[in-house]
């Protein structure tokens, strides 16, 4: 996947990951299947680790935080993350100082 900066402001979409990569959408997407996965885990998952890294590193908000991820909104990431880790981002950001 494209480096973190990609990120900022939105999501890549799953056309410009396989450009980038310079295969196909298909074929892309044929690769994830194989190893049993999809392009949202793949960004769920990229997403998730970053987040945990910022909030870790203790530099920036969680508004800067959800920009950085391609978050349209801070609720929308908080949600996310709760989800994925069962903590607000900031109870994993004091549990983790």
């Amino acid at each position: 996947m494209q480096s973190p900066d990609a990120l900022k402001g939105e999501a890549p979409s799953v056309e410009r990951v396989a450009a980038d990569l310079v295969v196909s959408v298909r074929k892309l997407q044929q690769r994830l299947s194989d190893e049993q996965t999809s392009y949202s885990n793949v960004l769920a998952d990229a997403r998730r680790d970053l987040a945990e890294e910022f909030l870790k590193a203790g530099e920036v908000g969680n508004d800067e935080i959800a920009y950085l991820l391609g978050y349209s909104e801070v609720s929308v990431f908080s949600r996310s993350f709760k989800k994925w880790t069962g903590q607000t981002p900031s109870d994993f950001r004091a549990s983790n100082a």
